[in-house]
């Protein structure tokens, strides 16, 4: 494990806010929690959360549980009955019907399913176009018309999109060509002139809510009807082409409720036991399906141990399988909604659009000759493979071109850190992302600004291509409307739609540095009035007892989980930290053991770096999501940590009472010169329900938006260690700012003075916790008495050997902070004051052994000079610095 310190003041950043704000949700009448739980004979725990997700409607509840959804009456859904009218004249008058989709995984299934399903009703001539995403890019679009109507087309039917392309509607009308559109994006500003519109956000689908609805999605509705008009629906398999539009709502991103639900549950099990080749050959080349060791293939080919990459493609030349010979080779565990199919075959089934042609996926989709599948799947998978390394190498060029412009804040928490960056999504100081390089694969870009989004917690946009005119592909936040955004920053681009969260755009070279500041500023005024908070949203709090019990496996008889239902997330308070393990070939994923009544495992994907400052605290208060498991026919749960932060049990026992000096109708600053101290403060006002923000030396722009829009929108507290940053001394609201402790430097101590010479600041002096100050930089910066004390502690604990690092905090090391330091938060940071120290003078150093985190101690030779270390050095100024500005 890499130390946190490199020879500079500064120390490990233990944050108690966590990555984000835990969230509980709202609580129903006991009454109608216990009347639900009755009704379904589940636990009263299981139906509070059933209430909580349907919004405290209980016949949402109820369907939540049941999986069961009442279908709507297609003939109903404005557009279908016109649709399905002109579709019956095509059939009638054997007319040339082209099926116009999109080139991504919810366009390629919607295409396969209008076409079984015009074939199945006898339209004679059928035909499929899928655009280029590099030739055409995304769109109905007019300039393709004349080659249709050259073709002898007569119908065009498109799906998932269309609701914007009036200008090819227009174009096939004047070649004589009806346009049935199934689309599911947002409508434009107006309504191409089609022969019939069928999208769930017409205002007059208001009252059917299908706002969910995928692209294909809205094309079954069409089809089934069609199906169902010429009474051919039974002619179909059962659950005809749930699979494909199980893969659509994965695809898309849709939400996992209502009518998409029933289709996953139905759809998985279609896919898990699938008469498609194509599908049980993408099933077996991604490695979710392995061959049988006695199965039929392998008979035949001896050699073939397991997996596809063993398997010589010149043996299907000669040999005849067909489907259900492939099905019965396969051995395939129980298919997951997001790991299997949004994370595995959807990527995939993507690749052939991203990397090279959408007909790739399509063909495959279709195909029924086993051979021909499994060569097509293969080369979906060669593209995906090609997809990863040249998303690696674009994300890479990303985060380099964001930290050259020195995106960064400079974050130095308060007046006695040493200057430096940190990395951390909270400190980015813009409202958005964007960068751009010519010749970045136009195919990968959405996945870039995906990946940029994730890390940022921000909207974000990409640009590449080969130009004249690149593409840009933008991804937005929770609750934010990227779409909206866009358009308030069209006059730069030559085209854009998309959905909420997702969109893409087209634009000249020369209006990209435009584009950019107009994007950034675009999404400052979006978010006034928005917290940039990222929000953790739990199920709720449990105990021990509900980890061991039935309650976990309750709860996960929601799934499939997904947008709209996802995982349930739980946390569990205050439990100790016994165990750490690095796990993974580079040691990035984390394996905690914790005592939360008897020793439980978690796993903590990507967290490698976190697990000194994990342990540090001693105890934890972790957010974790449960998983099944299923292992020689024996079902186990597993826990993976969401996120996790310092127990607050631990801190702000010393400021509880400062929550009672504040009233309810004001705004307050509470200034301390310790970020350490702002951080128990807030713990302690957090506890007691009062909506406060943290605001740290540094923070600016974004990264301070909500400490400033709380100070603007409503009465609240900030807690800040440099206040003057927050307000610009013209606001037309009053601000009560309370300093806890006095200003340690002359600069901080006149910029505060100034303040208060301010008509609406009232400040306020708490000499009382002048004491207090003087703790809190003798735990930052520790005198010699301190550090030889704490020394002879960890030199007793070790015994020769090296410390885990669980071991490393005072609940194990007793007697840290003596007779003066009795405050928890101030021992643990004498501790981790005193540690770097020894790190700077070479006495201490982490080290993992056996891939455990451990502190190693190296025995001086001799008498140490303290003022070798500069963490020390550095506190001796700031001690005198302190003495100075308080006489």
């Amino acid at each position: 494990m890499k130390s946190n310190n490199k020879g500079s003041a500064r120390l490990p950043l233990l944050d108690v806010r966590g990555a984000g704000k835990w969230q509980l949700p709202p609580t129903y009448e006991e009454e109608q929690v216990q009347d639900l739980a009755r009704q379904l004979n589940i636990p009263v725990d299981v139906a509070s959360i059933l209430l909580r997700r349907s919004g405290g409607s209980l016949s949402g509840a109820k369907s939540l549980w049941t999986g069961e959804c009442g279908y709507p009456d297609i003939w109903a859904l404005p557009g279908v009955k016109e649709g399905l009218q002109r579709l019956e004249h095509a059939i009638c008058r054997k007319e040339h019907v082209l099926v116009y989709s999109d080139f991504d995984a919810d366009g390629v299934t919607s295409a396969v399913i209008l076409k079984e399903a015009l074939c199945a009703a006898g339209v004679r001539d059928v035909s499929v176009f899928l655009p280029s995403r590099f030739e055409d890019g995304y769109g109905f679009h007019a300039h393709l018309i004349p080659g249709f109507a050259e073709n002898g087309v007569n119908l065009i039917i498109t799906a998932d999109c269309g609701i914007v392309a009036c200008e090819a509607c227009d174009k096939a009308r004047q070649f004589g060509i009806d346009v049935i559109i199934t689309d599911h994006h947002k409508l434009g500003n107006e309504l191409p002139a089609a022969f019939c519109i069928i999208d769930p956000h017409l205002p007059s689908w208001r009252d059917f809510d299908l706002d969910d609805l995928s692209g294909a999605g809205v094309a079954y509705l069409l089809a089934r009807g069609l199906l169902e008009k010429r009474r051919l629906l039974d002619n179909m398999e059962p659950d005809w082409a749930t699979d494909l539009l199980t893969l659509s709502i994965a695809g898309d991103g849709q939400a996992v409720r209502g009518l998409n639900r029933v289709w996953i549950v139905k759809g998985l099990k279609s896919i898990q036991e699938s008469s498609r080749p194509g599908i049980l050959a993408l099933l077996l080349v991604s490695g979710l399906a392995r061959l049988k060791a006695d199965s039929y293939l392998a008979r035949l080919v001896p050699e073939i141990k397991q997996g596809i990459e063993y398997l010589p493609m010149d043996v299907f030349e000669d040999l005849h399988i067909d489907t259900d010979a492939l099905r019965e080779s396969l051995e395939l565990s129980q298919l997951e909604y997001e790991r299997d199919i949004m994370f595995g075959l959807v990527p995939r089934i993507n690749a052939a659009g991203r990397m090279e042609h959408a007909n790739w996926a399509f063909n495959l989709l279709c195909e029924e000759n086993v051979a021909r599948s499994i060569q097509i799947a293969l080369q979906l998978e060669k593209a995906n493979q090609e997809r990863r390394k040249t998303e690696s190498s674009m994300i890479e060029e990303c985060f380099n071109q964001i930290k050259d412009k020195g995106a960064m804040c400079a974050v130095v928490g308060d007046d006695i850190d040493l200057s430096g960056e940190i990395d951390l999504p909270s400190c980015y100081p813009h409202y958005s992302v964007f960068a751009y390089q010519p010749l970045w694969h136009e195919g990968i870009i959405g996945i870039g600004a995906s990946r940029l989004r994730d890390a940022y917690g921000r909207p974000c946009a990409l640009v590449g291509g080969e130009g004249p005119i690149f593409k840009g592909s933008v991804r937005g936040i929770d609750g934010f409307n990227v779409y909206e955004c866009l358009s308030m920053c069209e006059e730069f681009l030559v085209s854009y739609g998309g959905h909420e969260g997702a969109a893409g755009f087209t634009i000249e070279e020369g209006n990209i540095p435009s584009f950019a500041h107009a994007f950034e500023a675009a999404c400052e005024e979006t978010f006034l009035g928005v917290s940039m908070e990222q929000i953790i949203e739990l199920d709720g709090i449990i105990g021990p007892q509900q980890l061991k019990g039935d309650f976990l496996d309750y709860c996960l008889r929601l799934e499939p989980f997904g947008k709209g239902n996802p995982v349930p997330t739980f946390a569990i308070e205050g439990s100790k930290i016994i165990g750490l393990r690095l796990l993974g070939k580079d040691m990035n994923h984390l394996e905690l053991i914790a005592d939360a009544g008897d020793p439980m495992r978690f796993m903590w994907f990507n967290a490698g770096e976190r697990g000194l400052e994990s342990c540090f605290a001693g105890k934890c208060d972790i957010a974790f999501t449960p998983s099944r498991n299923t292992y020689m026919g024996q079902d186990s749960i597993s826990f993976f940590v969401k996120d996790m932060r310092p127990a607050w049990s631990l801190f702000g026992h010393n400021y509880s009472h400062i929550a009672q000096d504040i009233s309810n109708g004001d705004r307050f600053i509470i200034y301390t010169w310790s970020k350490d101290a702002a951080f128990s403060l807030y713990v302690a006002l957090m506890r007691a329900g009062i909506d406060c923000k943290l605001h740290l030396k540094g923070e600016r722009k974004a990264s301070a938006h909500d400490a400033r829009d709380l100070l603007r929108s409503r009465p609240g507290v900030v807690i800040s260690t440099c206040p003057w940053d927050l307000l610009r001394g013209d606001e037309d609201f009053e601000v009560n700012i309370i300093a806890l402790h006095p200003p340690i430097s002359h600069c901080s101590l006149k910029r505060l003075s100034d303040m208060g010479y301010l008509t609406n600041i009232n400040l306020v002096h708490l000499d009382r916790y002048l004491g207090d100050s003087r703790k809190w930089i003798e735990c930052r910066f520790p005198i010699k008495e301190s550090i030889e004390r704490v020394w002879n502690i960890l030199v007793r604990s070790n015994r020769g050997e090296p410390i885990p690092v669980w071991r490393l905090n005072p609940l194990v090391l007793t007697g840290i902070g003596g007779s003066e330091i009795t405050l928890y938060e101030q021992q643990l940071l004498l501790l981790q004051s005193c540690i770097s120290i020894f790190e700077e003078l070479g006495m201490a150093r982490y080290d993992n052994v056996y891939r455990t985190p451990v502190l190693v101690l190296h025995k001086p030779k001799g008498k140490v000079n303290l003022r070798q270390s500069q963490i020390y050095s550095h506190g001796l100024g700031v001690r005198k610095s302190a003495s100075y500005v308080r006489t």
